[in-house]
Protein backbone atom coordinates (compact mmCIF):
# COMPACT_ATOMS: atom_id res chain seq x y z
CA UNK A 1 0.00 0.00 0.00
CA UNK A 2 1.23 3.74 -0.52
CA UNK A 3 1.26 6.38 1.87
CA UNK A 4 -0.40 9.72 0.98
CA UNK A 5 3.33 11.19 0.98
CA UNK A 6 3.82 8.43 -1.66
CA UNK A 7 0.83 8.76 -3.57
CA UNK A 8 0.93 12.94 -3.88
CA UNK A 9 4.93 12.17 -5.29
CA UNK A 10 3.43 9.54 -7.59
CA UNK A 11 0.93 12.24 -9.18
CA UNK A 12 3.61 15.01 -8.96
CA UNK A 13 4.22 14.98 -12.68
CA UNK A 14 0.64 15.10 -13.37
CA UNK A 15 0.13 18.31 -12.04
CA UNK A 16 1.31 21.89 -10.60
CA UNK A 17 2.80 22.34 -7.39
CA UNK A 18 2.20 25.58 -5.47
CA UNK A 19 2.56 26.74 -2.39
CA UNK A 20 4.05 23.16 -1.69
CA UNK A 21 -0.01 22.09 -2.58
CA UNK A 22 -0.98 19.83 -5.65
CA UNK A 23 -2.87 21.00 -8.57
CA UNK A 24 -4.25 18.38 -10.40
CA UNK A 25 -6.74 18.20 -13.53
CA UNK A 26 -10.07 17.01 -13.95
CA UNK A 27 -8.71 14.05 -15.04
CA UNK A 28 -5.68 13.59 -12.96
CA UNK A 29 -7.98 14.57 -9.96
CA UNK A 30 -10.10 11.30 -11.39
CA UNK A 31 -7.50 8.93 -11.31
CA UNK A 32 -5.92 10.29 -7.56
CA UNK A 33 -9.08 9.51 -6.12
CA UNK A 34 -8.94 6.22 -7.70
CA UNK A 35 -5.39 5.73 -6.48
CA UNK A 36 -6.41 6.84 -2.98
CA UNK A 37 -9.35 4.30 -2.72
CA UNK A 38 -7.17 1.45 -3.86
CA UNK A 39 -4.75 2.57 -1.08
CA UNK A 40 -7.14 3.00 1.88
CA UNK A 41 -6.53 6.79 1.77
CA UNK A 42 -9.78 9.24 1.72
CA UNK A 43 -10.58 12.12 -0.25
CA UNK A 44 -12.39 14.54 2.01
CA UNK A 45 -12.14 17.79 0.54
CA UNK A 46 -11.77 19.52 -2.45
CA UNK A 47 -11.00 23.25 -4.04
CA UNK A 48 -11.80 24.21 -7.75
CA UNK A 49 -9.78 26.90 -9.06
CA UNK A 50 -9.96 28.58 -12.42
CA UNK A 51 -6.19 29.24 -13.65
CA UNK A 52 -5.95 32.33 -15.25
CA UNK A 53 -2.73 34.71 -16.29
CA UNK A 54 -0.60 32.47 -14.03
CA UNK A 55 -3.20 32.96 -11.34
CA UNK A 56 -5.23 30.52 -9.30
CA UNK A 57 -8.70 31.55 -8.34
CA UNK A 58 -10.91 29.89 -6.06
CA UNK A 59 -14.47 29.26 -7.28
CA UNK A 60 -16.74 28.98 -4.59
CA UNK A 61 -18.93 26.85 -5.92
CA UNK A 62 -16.36 24.29 -6.50
CA UNK A 63 -15.70 23.31 -2.70
CA UNK A 64 -16.61 20.25 -1.14
CA UNK A 65 -16.34 19.03 2.53
CA UNK A 66 -16.51 15.00 3.13
CA UNK A 67 -14.65 15.14 6.48
CA UNK A 68 -17.65 14.78 8.61
CA UNK A 69 -19.13 11.97 6.56
CA UNK A 70 -20.30 9.44 9.59
CA UNK A 71 -19.41 5.51 9.19
CA UNK A 72 -18.38 2.82 11.55
CA UNK A 73 -15.58 1.86 10.14
CA UNK A 74 -12.32 3.05 8.23
CA UNK A 75 -13.26 1.34 4.96
CA UNK A 76 -17.07 2.71 5.12
CA UNK A 77 -15.63 6.10 5.60
CA UNK A 78 -13.36 5.73 3.04
CA UNK A 79 -15.24 4.39 0.45
CA UNK A 80 -17.78 7.24 1.03
CA UNK A 81 -15.58 9.95 1.26
CA UNK A 82 -14.01 8.96 -2.52
CA UNK A 83 -17.42 7.36 -4.06
CA UNK A 84 -18.93 11.38 -2.90
CA UNK A 85 -15.36 12.97 -4.40
CA UNK A 86 -15.91 10.74 -7.77
CA UNK A 87 -19.17 12.15 -8.32
CA UNK A 88 -18.46 15.70 -6.99
CA UNK A 89 -15.75 15.80 -9.68
CA UNK A 90 -18.01 14.44 -12.34
CA UNK A 91 -20.26 16.76 -12.01
CA UNK A 92 -17.69 19.81 -12.72
CA UNK A 93 -17.65 21.60 -16.14
CA UNK A 94 -15.03 20.05 -18.20
CA UNK A 95 -12.82 23.18 -18.37
CA UNK A 96 -8.77 22.79 -18.93
CA UNK A 97 -8.47 25.77 -16.99
CA UNK A 98 -10.10 24.29 -13.89
CA UNK A 99 -7.62 22.43 -11.13
CA UNK A 100 -8.07 21.13 -8.24
CA UNK A 101 -6.46 20.96 -5.00
CA UNK A 102 -7.43 17.51 -3.03
CA UNK A 103 -7.47 16.76 0.92
CA UNK A 104 -6.97 13.66 1.91
CA UNK A 105 -6.50 11.21 5.48
CA UNK A 106 -5.33 8.04 6.23
CA UNK A 107 -6.76 5.48 8.67
CA UNK A 108 -4.03 7.14 11.10
CA UNK A 109 -5.95 10.75 11.15
CA UNK A 110 -9.28 9.75 11.53
CA UNK A 111 -11.64 9.81 14.27
CA UNK A 112 -14.64 8.23 15.19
Amino acid sequence: MLSEHDLLTRFRNRGQIHGGELYLSSAAAHDFVAACQENAIAVVGIEGFKVSGGKKLPLLDCIADYSATSADTWQDFCRLCNEYSHKFLSAQPLDQNIVFNLVTMSQDEWCV
